[in-house]
Parts: C-alpha cells; structure tokens; sequence
C-alpha cells in the first residue's frame, strides 16, 4: 500500500522531501527515504535522491508518454489507410 502511494506521489510531485513524503505517507521521514530508493534502485520507480537536501527528485515520464501517444496514432492512420484502400478495392468495411 505504502509503495502504490508513493508511486502516485511520483506522479503528482516532481520532488519532495522527505519530512513531507513521510507526512503523506503516514510513516518516518527515514523510512519514507528508504523505501523511494528501493523502489528506484529496483527500476520500479524514476527518481533520484538528493540526501544532502533531503530530497526525492522525481523523473518525468511526459517525454515517454507522448513517444507512446504518437506511435499509436501513427497505428490508427495505418489501419485507417488499409480500411480506406479495402473500400476503394471494393471490399466491405466493418464499422
């Protein structure tokens, strides 16, 4: 449960220390750092810890998310042409 949190704080935050991660997630600040660098080490999460500042720098997953994006439109305009040259061949289109 408290791993699941802390993935939807990566989402939300692009950073947070530690005292407020703790808060949010109900446990000691030391524990809360603990488990993030876990979970980075792990590859279960993108972040990395700044322990001087006490701090959790999240990753951004936009750059990522629009790559994905732009490949499935790039599938929908591909079956979107092949379904256009079926109907122009004569062939029945399902809908």
């Amino acid at each position: 449960m408290i791993e699941r949190n802390l993935l939807s704080a990566s989402k939300l935050y692009t950073n947070i220390s530690f005292d407020e991660l703790g808060t949010l997630l109900g446990i000691p600040p030391h524990k809360a750092e603990k488990i993030a660098s876990r979970m980075i080490y792990e590859d279960r999460m993108r972040g990395s810890i700044d322990q001087v500042e006490a701090v959790i720098h999240f990753d951004d997953d936009t750059e990522e998310l629009q790559r994905w994006d732009q490949q499935i439109v790039g599938l929908c305009q591909a079956l979107n042409d092949v379904l256009d040259s079926m109907a122009k061949k004569g062939f029945p289109v399902p809908v």
